[in-house]
């Protein structure tokens, strides 16, 4: 085929350089690096649909090369592998098998505009997607940064891909491969990160390959389903990590994706040289359903929820009034939670029938930089869930879910909000960071940008937590499954245990037991609570277990964590902590399971919750500073088997 990897070398006006936009993508929400190519990778194909197409179909292939075969050699020769020696820590060679990854796209424009563009052009995606940096072409849709096409090559343990496209806006078909290394030297000269696979001018300049025989020789060497007359992109990532697994795309696809799925607006054609799943709005539910426990508990309420929702099935649609004057919104009794309200929204949550209820909370959006003004509506879903249950709310914005790591788990209530299309929207997603997993009121493209803007962000992230708030505290009858994660006491449960592991940072081993405060109807006589738990420090971390005694199981364990404060109690000590501290999901956490008997675990910030089916549950937990002390406080409670 004659083509090769081209390194550009580097001069005295380049910076040397390592290509870090990935860090951006990896955070608490994120579970791996797939669930983050995923994320980005669809989102990028629902926002380029096709004006002439009902729904984007995408397709993802895991599939093998055999070492050192005329199909790898074909498209890294020895000048590629000396570059990306240089520029990676890697044993790999074309001597090494070669697993791969296929993201195609259809119903798509694929990468339309000026391939010869080398500055910033609007609609020219060709350009913001081979040739940028940080700039996006995009004014609406999930994707603002131009970062997100950074999870691709990541994905690569050689920082590698291939692309073809077929456009809409002129039927031609392009090939192209890129690598981005580090800056490297090869024989005493230096190379700049970015390598491009394809055609060269005379000076140098980058351009996609415009041949039909190309393109067909690649369609075959990695199995692809496009031809060449069907519009949209396929991107190859060559040498995928190992860890990237069909099941784990496939829960990373119905935990991001449910609702576009659900909507009729994408499916999903996933698959391997032995497993083929095609999810699709009539079978997500079922496929959900198949995950592992863990992941199905926290995917299967949400998408039956958005279900009845799209459906319009056993929904009752609660409208607030709209505030008496335009001002920065907020949840109070005066402009959004009134009484009637209230006793609305609890009266049909209450009902026989199980009903869900759809509340439409009405905004205004106004945007300084353009002057203008749009009446919106912030719907919400809210359901009753089965006791014992604690679920963060969940925010699906035009088809991406943004998690908000900052959100507290919600106990009783499944809480979704589906924000479609709009200027709420639009200011949304200017707030987002480039994962699009936290609004921030700091954002670039944001602040100052909306009259009322930091207001608005609050109103939306704080909404659920408003609400059932504001339903506790005019509860008359007293619904102690309210908050029950967090308040409830009952017979077989015990008020809040607060144990330290080690010294604080002045050598004062701290205890300290809180006093709770249960409303009751009467005044209920003084009872004995044990703790069915010991709870040790060991070294880096420190060990939770049951102690053999007789209780009511199955038990629920929340535990907070921090680092300890000089001369602070427990409470303080928690209160102060910071993400920067830790998260209790990072890598560097290890946590020693005995699986049998303890399960669901969840952990984020500095939260772990579990339940226990017996008193011979052990869980070690380890990877803290080992020159600082750890308080951890622990809440426990019976719950329904």
């Amino acid at each position: 085929m004659g083509y090769e990897f081209k390194f550009v070398e580097q001069g005295r006006t380049h910076k040397a350089r390592e290509a870090v936009q990935a860090s951006f993508f990896t955070n608490a929400s994120l579970e791996d690096d797939s669930h983050a190519f995923v994320r980005e990778c669809i989102q990028n194909s629902l926002d380029a649909k096709s004006s002439v197409s009902q729904e984007v179909t995408v397709r993802l292939y895991i599939g093998t090369l055999p070492s050192n075969t005329e199909t790898v050699n074909r498209y890294f020769g020895p000048n590629a592998w000396e570059h990306i020696r240089a520029g990676l820590d890697t044993t790999l060679s074309s001597k090494s098998l070669c697993k791969y990854l296929v993201y195609e796209d259809f119903g798509t424009t694929g990468l339309v505009g000026d391939i010869n563009a080398y500055q910033q052009e609007e609609g020219n995606a060709f350009y913001y997607f081979f040739r940028a940096e940080g700039q996006s072409g995009k004014k609406q849709g999930a994707g603002r940064h131009g970062l997100g096409k950074f999870v691709i090559p990541y994905l690569s343990q050689i920082r590698s891909f291939f692309a073809a496209t077929v456009r809409e806006s002129d039927s031609k078909c392009l090939l192209v491969g890129q690598s981005v290394l580090r800056s490297h030297s090869i024989n005493n000269k230096c190379y700049t990160p970015d390598g491009w696979w394809g055609t060269f001018d005379n000076d140098g300049f980058q351009k996609p390959i415009e041949d039909q025989a190309a393109f067909l020789r690649f369609k075959n060497d990695f199995n692809l389903n496009r031809n060449a007359d069907q519009y949209g992109l396929t991107v190859v990532v060559p040498y995928v990590r190992n860890d990237i697994e069909l099941s784990v795309l496939l829960r990373n696809i119905l935990s991001e994706y449910f609702v576009p799925i659900l909507s009729g607006r994408l499916i999903v054609d996933l698959a391997d040289d032995k497993i083929r799943h095609i999810i699709k709005r009539d079978n997500l539910i079922s496929l959900v359903e198949g995950l592992d426990i863990s992941s199905s508990d926290k995917i299967l309420p949400f998408a039956k929820l958005a279900e009845k929702s799209i459906n319009n099935t056993s929904i009752k649609i609660i409208n607030i009034p709209n505030p008496s004057k335009q001002s920065a919104p907020t949840w109070n009794k005066e402009n959004y939670l009134d009484i009637e309200v209230i006793a609305q929204i609890k009266d049909s949550l209450a009902s026989a029938n199980g009903e869900c209820i759809k509340i439409r909370a009405p905004l205004t959006v106004k945007c300084k930089t353009d002057n203008t003004s749009s009446d919106v509506y912030l719907e919400l879903l809210i359901e009753k869930a089965k006791r014992g249950t604690s679920l963060k709310p969940i925010f699906v914005r035009e088809n991406i879910t943004v998690t908000e790591d900052r959100l507290e788990r919600i106990g009783e209530y499944i809480c979704l909000s589906i924000i479609e299309k709009n200027a709420l929207s639009t200011m949304l997603g200017d707030a987002e960071n480039p994962a699009h997993t936290e609004w921030e009121k700091n954002a670039e493209k944001f602040k100052n940008k909306y009259e009322w803007g930091p207001s608005t962000i609050d109103f939306v992230r704080l909404s659920f937590k408003k609400i059932i708030k504001a339903l506790s505290e005019v509860d008359d009858d007293i619904d102690h499954s309210i908050l029950s994660d967090i308040f409830s006491i009952d017979e077989n449960v015990e008020p809040e245990d607060f144990s330290d592991i080690g010294q604080s940072e002045g050598g004062t081993k701290e205890k300290k037991k809180d006093k709770i405060n249960v409303r009751s109807h009467k005044v209920q006589p003084p009872r004995e609570y044990e703790r069915y738990y010991k709870l040790d420090k060991i070294d880096g971390g420190f060990h939770i277990s049951g102690q053999g005694k007789p209780a009511s199981y199955p038990r629920r364990f929340n535990l907070s964590v921090a680092y300890a404060i000089a001369n602070a109690t427990m409470s303080k000590a928690l209160d102060y902590y910071q993400s920067y501290d830790f998260s209790l999901d990072d890598t560097q956490f290890k946590y020693d399971v005995a699986h049998e008997e303890l399960y669901s675990l969840y952990k984020s910030g500095n939260k772990i919750e579990f339940v226990v089916l017996s008193p011979n549950f052990s869980l070690a937990v380890t990877g803290f500073d080992n020159q600082r002390d750890v308080v951890v406080r622990v809440v426990q409670e019976a719950i329904d088997a």
